[in-house]
């Protein structure tokens, strides 16, 4: 209980992260009501369970869903502590949990995905693949980040060009890149599956829901974090399902 407890609270600071960089990304998005109130984001917004404990008032982003999303994230921390993997191995993906739900965060609640966590963390990634933090190697880093990266642009110029309408972001794209210096090639390729199908499950469910079948604009990013994650959790039971015939 104490470590969850520990957890929760870095959750907390992963979303009070988000919320600075959010708000520092007013010349991209429109300036952001605090959650809880209708100000813009005021110093109990950027403080661990500020949502829970220190507002009252009508809420723009339920706080029940930030509750939700501090679990999702306390959980998958804590599972990723149970895996055999070496010490070594398990501060590097901590690094890569936590920027995953940083982005996880942003995503969720504005649509928007941050480079400072996604594309600008791909350097490091690398540096630690060079210090033996990571079980790939540089060149797999490379390759997995750049091989993201060209077929996600690539899907997305292709379905501009065909519908004239925007699919993918650029923020996905960035993050599949960030994904693959990460885990590799088959790293990236996996989170892509995963999170295709999970997001269309979700897109079906949700448009029979609310009775509307049009097309619904959803984030894809948190489907692609729920990928990776589950793909560093479950990496070998999942392609023991995907290769074995």
């Amino acid at each position: 209980m104490f470590i969850i407890g520990i957890l929760f609270f870095y959750s907390s600071l992963i979303r009070s992260l988000a919320t600075i960089l959010v708000f520092d990304a007013e010349n991209q998005v429109p300036r952001s009501d605090c959650f809880h109130c209708t100000h813009a984001y005021c110093w109990k917004c950027l403080l661990p369970f500020s949502n829970y404990f220190l507002h009252v008032g009508n809420h723009t982003f339920s706080a029940h869903a930030l509750l939700i999303l501090d679990i999702f994230s306390t959980i998958s921390l804590f599972l990723l502590l149970q895996t055999p993997y070496p010490l070594v191995y398990l501060g590097s993906y901590f690094f890569f949990f936590s920027a995953l739900l940083v982005t996880l965060y942003t995503d969720i609640q504005h649509m928007l995905i941050s480079r400072f966590v996604t594309l600008y963390s791909i350097p490091l990634v690398f540096i630690l693949t060079l210090l033996n933090a990571l079980p790939i190697s540089p060149f797999s880093s490379i390759i997995g980040a750049l091989s993201g990266f060209m077929v996600l642009y690539a899907i997305a110029l292709s379905f501009s060009l065909l519908t004239k309408k925007e699919g993918l972001g650029q923020g996905d794209i960035d993050l599949i890149a960030f994904i693959g210096s990460c885990i590799g090639f088959l790293g990236w390729w996996t989170t892509l599956l995963i999170g295709s199908f999970t997001a269309s499950i979700y897109g079906v469910a949700f448009m029979l829901a609310v009775r509307q079948m049009k097309s619904v604009k959803l984030p894809f990013g948190p489907f692609l974090i729920l990928g990776a994650i589950l793909y560093v959790l479950m990496q070998h039971t999942i392609l023991s399902v995907l290769f074995t015939p």
